[in-house]
């Protein structure tokens, strides 16, 4: 079974009508929010020209979840 802190929630935050300046900000903010969480988050904030994200959590949740398809379709095929 998996601990509370080994979990790990993906958001999207879109800003509109914002600039770059604010996503950053609204990416500095978050910083300091998901100190005080019980669980891991990452976030993409992207607006119409700016995306950021942490690369390689979102790499590791798609890896995670081609293994899970993986092993289901191993599991339908028996």
């Amino acid at each position: 079974m998996e601990n509370k802190e080994d979990k790990c929630r993906i958001i999207h935050v879109k800003v509109i009508g914002g600039d770059t300046s604010d996503i950053y900000e609204i990416g500095e903010a978050l910083k300091e929010f998901k100190k005080k969480l019980p669980f891991r988050l990452e976030a993409i904030i992207t607006n119409d020209i700016v995306e950021l994200r942490d690369i390689d959590t979102l790499l590791q949740g798609l890896m995670s979840l081609k293994k899970q398809i993986r092993d289901e379709e191993k599991v339908k095929g028996r």
